[in-house]
């Protein structure tokens, strides 16, 4: 049966009112298929999408931080394995090195019986430089050698100490003391591979 606006209007009051309600609900239903469900699920995507955005984004700004505080360990190792080169003196600079030890003796008041380098030792990117040393002084004599050897530029370790043989000489108490003072040198890059390659051949 057509329905036209005239049937509609001769209509009774109620249900007028039942057929708007009928089409009210019609556009309802429409408009929720339609439109507003399709862009819900649009919404729930975008929605998705920016959740996973937001985690790779403080992903990123985590490795970032954690970028920057590697960077800044690299330098202050950097800086830090600088100072220690500054301390360890290449081959030139040894021969001063064992003089400025042996002078450290006699300004402390030490008389040397034996000043021996021995072969160097080699490690990773150094060497060691041990030097056998017997000498023969007083106990303060002896102290004050080893602050001076302490307070070198240079690394110099003392190892091995014996000390004994004490006698009086002219009222002062003479001891022998024998110790072995190890410095180190830095190993040239050539060096290193020269060391390694003998190393496989055996």
């Amino acid at each position: 049966m057509a329905i036209n606006l005239d049937t509609v209007l001769k209509l009774p009051l109620s249900r007028k009112i039942a057929i708007l309600c009928v089409f009210i609900v019609l556009l309802s239903v429409i408009f929720y298929f339609e439109f507003y469900s399709p862009k819900q699920d649009e919404i729930n995507n975008l929605k998705v999408r920016l959740s996973e955005a937001n985690r790779k984004l403080e992903e990123s700004r985590k490795v970032a931080r954690e970028l920057e505080d590697f960077k800044k360990q690299v330098e202050e190792l950097t800086r830090k394995f600088s100072r220690v080169l500054t301390q360890l003196p290449n081959d030139k600079e040894i021969p001063g090195l064992l003089t400025a030890i042996a002078n450290a003796g006699r300004e402390s008041g030490l008389e040397f019986l034996l000043f021996k380098p021995n072969k160097d030792v080699p490690r990773d990117f150094y060497a060691e430089v041990p030097v056998k040393i017997e000498v023969t002084g007083g106990y303060h004599n002896l102290a004050v050698f080893f602050e001076k050897v302490k307070n070198m530029p240079r690394i110099v370790n003392i190892s091995n100490i014996k000390i004994g043989g004490a006698k009086d000489k002219e009222g002062k108490i003479i001891l022998k003391g024998s110790f072995l003072a190890t410095t180190f040198r830095f190993l040239p890059q050539n060096e290193r591979k020269n060391r390694k390659k003998k190393g496989r051949r055996r």
